[in-house]
């Protein structure tokens, strides 16, 4: 344990809180306390929606839907998105993506259709595919024709739309939809199945077809300012994502597509931005409230969707550590991460959430010995950590502006948790919020409204100077 420096100045000299040792059991564990989460919300560098679908998941039809009259409505399973043909006394069917694309038509021209349509015999039928442009669309003016023969299996259609429609393929296009036959006779009891829908730069390899992630929005940028100051100082950060604007059954409702989000999020950020200080990676901040919210659909999705996520790690050749659990001091939701063993065989390090009331230190060391003796329960144990830590009173709750956070008493009161908790086992935490984050837009629009230390150049927050609690860490 090292002399707390009284003169010392965590703006100009941070503290590099190095590798404490937790002993329990006669176990080792080492894990460098100078540890930062940052939370990454998916809105701020997920891509617009995608101009392909390739329906991997059953269930989810990836924001299609039928809305023509003729057809039941579209469904996704076995890996394609299907209608039935029904016999109704308009009939005009078609199918619509979702809105919000942001298709460039100087270099995404091809259409690809990977289509099995049944029908009464082999006559070829006329589909057609509408366009939309922000300023309006879906009209005879923006739409080509083209012939799908039926009854011949899955096959790849191609069409040039450049080629075809030259004059009015041009702009931003931002949504389209298909229209797959209008004859009546021949498809009414007969179905129309594709594995595949999408605009593309590449017909010969459609599915690669690149993400327009917004990787120089204000708060990637934001992000970025903030690895750097991290990355300088030695700190491991721990990526957290936080779903916050989203539309939570799209996320999780296609986990490949999100774990692909994931994955190039981590790559992004180690290879292309060079940040080596991200080591770890978090699926959700206290996700046991996704589950109770109705917004995951069962704790194997969410076992596979960590799986989905490391091939892209390994995939990308990325040494990232998966943290689990995560939880809002939920033991059940805990015990369900350590005992599933394919979920548990996931995960490197486990973390949970707690706040006390401030006279509630004398039961500290019950919360640790009852996280740690459920990992216990289940080798191989892993390291613990508490990811989010901290005291509140009668003024206020635990996370943005908590008063006492401030105060002499909450240093000591740290202080006696971390060494509690390291005597137990323990092998790292995080204060919230022991750091301050860049963000580059207008104040009022900040997110990180609290924190040990601020960098000074803030608009109407000169109280932030570095508290007690920061002092009391770095005699660790």
């Amino acid at each position: 344990m090292s002399e707390c420096n009284p003169t010392f100045d965590p703006v100009t000299n941070p503290t590099h809180l190095e590798e404490d040792v937790a002993v329990r059991k006669g176990r080792i564990e080492y894990m460098d306390l100078d540890w930062i989460r940052m939370f990454f919300n998916f809105i701020d560098f997920m891509p617009p929606t995608a101009s392909t679908f390739e329906f991997e998941e059953d269930g989810d039809a990836e924001g299609w839907q039928a809305w023509g009259p003729g057809t039941t409505p579209a469904t996704a399973s076995g890996g394609a998105l299907r209608v039935d043909y029904i016999d109704t006394p308009t009939f005009d069917p078609y199918i619509i993506s979702p809105a919000g694309m942001e298709i460039d038509t100087s270099v995404q021209r091809y259409l690809v259709l990977d289509v099995d349509l049944t029908a009464a015999d082999d006559t070829p039928q006329n589909f057609e595919f509408f366009f939309h442009h922000a300023g309006g669309g879906f009209t005879g003016a923006l739409r080509h024709a083209f012939p799908v023969t039926p009854n011949r299996g899955m096959q790849r259609i191609v069409v040039d739309l450049a080629e075809a429609i030259p004059t009015t393929w041009t702009g931003t296009v931002v949504r389209y939809r298909i229209d797959p036959g209008s004859n009546k006779a021949k498809l009414v009891g007969h179905s129309c199945a594709f594995d595949f829908i999408g605009v593309v730069r590449d017909p010969a390899n459609p599915e690669s077809e690149p993400l327009a992630y917004r990787w120089d929005s204000t708060d990637m940028e934001s992000h970025y300012r903030s690895l750097q100051d991290w990355q300088e100082i030695g700190a491991e950060i721990n990526v957290t994502m936080v779903e916050w604007g989203s539309n939570l059954a799209q996320l999780y409702g296609n986990r490949a597509r999100t774990a692909r989000y994931v994955g190039d999020l981590m790559k992004h950020l180690i290879v292309d931005k060079g940040f080596t200080c991200v080591k770890y990676w978090t699926a959700s901040n206290e996700p046991n409230h996704l589950v109770v919210n109705g917004n995951l659909e069962s704790f194997d999705a969410w076992t596979d969707y960590h799986a989905r996520v490391k091939e892209h790690f390994d995939r990308h050749g990325l040494d990232v550590r998966i943290v689990g659990s995560d939880d809002a001091h939920g033991p059940v939701w805990f015990n369900k991460c350590v005992s599933d063993p394919a979920h548990s065989a996931l995960v490197d390090v486990y973390s949970s959430h707690q706040y006390f009331w401030h006279d509630q230190q004398h039961v500290q060391g019950l919360y640790f010995d009852e996280f740690l003796s459920m990992i216990e329960a289940y080798p191989p144990a892993k390291p613990f950590v508490v990811a989010e830590f901290g005291f509140h009173d009668s003024r206020t709750g635990p996370a943005v502006g908590n008063p006492v956070q401030k105060e002499y008493p909450y240093a000591v009161w740290t202080t006696n948790a971390f060494i509690v908790g390291m005597n137990r086992g323990l092998a790292g935490g995080n204060i919230w919020t022991l750091f301050d984050s860049w963000y580059l837009e207008d104040p009022i629009a900040f997110k990180d409204f609290h924190g040990c230390w601020g960098y000074k150049n803030i608009p109407g927050r000169p109280d932030w100077e570095v508290y007690p609690v920061y002092h009391a860490l770095a005699m660790f």
